[in-house]
C-alpha cells in the first residue's frame, strides 16, 4: 500500500521569547504548526455546530501530526517535526517569527516483515474500570456535571510498554519486545490554551526501539493518523528509520 506524506523540520532560536513559549505550551507549539496550513481553520469558540464539523473534517483530511523533539544539552535550537497529508504553506509563518524550514514529500510502502527504528512521544490512557465510572458519573451529576465516561493516565514504566505493545498487536500492525524499546516517561504537561481558559493537563512518554511490520495495512494508518490521543498537542507522531541491525538499549 503506496502511502504519501509530506515531512517538514521547523527550526526556532531558543534565544527567542517565541520559541521558549513553544517549549513550555503545547497549544502554542499547536497553534504554530497550524500555521503552515492556512486553508484548515482553527477552531474558535465562536463557531457554529457546522462550522466546527467542516473545520474537523479538513482537519482529519490533512492528518497533520507534530511532535517537538527531544532538547539536547547546550543546544539553542528547537526543533519540531511535522507530518502531513497535504503540502504545506508557510510563507505567513516565516512573516511573523524566525523560524528555519525544510519540506520533503515521503513515498511510503510497507510489507510484513519490515523492520524500523522507531520515535514516539505518545499520551498513554486506559477506560475507567466499569465501576469505577459508574460512581464517578454518579458524583459528577449530584454535583451537576455531565455524566461521561473517563480515560486515565498509564504511569508506570512497565504499564506503559504494556500499553504500546498491546495496541501495536491488537490495532496497529506492529509488534514490539521490552529489551528493543526504551521508555522515557516525561511526566505531566499542563498547559492553558488561555489565561481565561481551564488548565489541560496529560501524561506524555518518549518510546525509541525497534519494532517490526506485522500488518501493513494497519501499520500504514498508525503511521498516517497517529498513535494514541492528544494529537493536537504534539503526541502520536511515529518516526521511522530503517533498521540495520536492533539498537543495544536494555535487557
Amino acid at each position: 500500500m503506496v502511502m504519501r506524506l509530506f515531512l517538514s523540520r521547523l527550526q526556532f532560536d531558543l534565544r527567542r521569547r517565541h520559541a521558549q513559549r513553544l517549549l513550555l505550551n503545547s497549544y502554542a507549539a499547536h497553534a504554530t504548526v497550524m500555521r503552515g496550513f492556512p486553508n484548515i481553520p482553527m477552531m474558535q469558540p465562536h463557531m457554529t455546530p457546522e462550522q466546527r464539523a467542516a473545520a474537523e473534517q479538513a482537519r482529519r483530511a490533512a492528518r497533520i501530526l507534530f511532535r517537538v523533539e527531544p532538547l539536547p544539552a547546550g543546544r539553542i535550537d528547537l526543533c519540531i517535526l511535522v507530518q502531513s497529508g497535504i503540502a504545506p504553506d508557510r510563507s505567513a509563518l516565516v512573516r511573523e517569527v524566525d523560524v528555519r524550514h525544510s519540506t520533503k514529500e515521503l513515498v511510503l510502502d510497507f510489507a510484513q516483515g519490515d523492520r524500523f527504528r522507531f520515535r514516539l512521544r505518545a499520551n498513554p490512557t486506559y477506560a475507567q474500570r466499569p465501576e469505577e465510572a459508574a460512581a464517578a458519573c454518579t458524583k459528577r451529576a449530584e454535583d451537576g456535571g455531565q455524566q461521561r465516561g473517563k480515560r486515565l493516565a498509564v504511569l508506570s514504566e512497565a504499564r506503559q510498554f504494556d500499553w504500546l505493545k498491546r495496541l501495536g498487536e491488537k490495532r496497529l500492525g506492529f509488534t514490539v519486545a521490552p529489551a528493543g524499546v526504551l521508555v522515557q516517561d516525561e511526566g505531566w504537561t499542563q498547559f492553558r490554551k488561555s489565561a481565561a481558559s481551564a488548565p489541560i493537563r496529560f501524561v506524555t512518554v518518549l518510546f525509541e526501539g525497534w519494532l517490526t511490520v506485522t500488518d501493513a495495512a494497519a501499520f500504514s494508518a498508525a503511521v498516517s493518523q497517529g498513535v494514541g490521543a492528544a494529537k493536537g498537542f504534539g503526541c502520536g507522531l511515529l518516526s521511522l528509520a530503517p533498521l540495520v541491525s536492533p539498537p543495544r538499549t536494555r535487557g
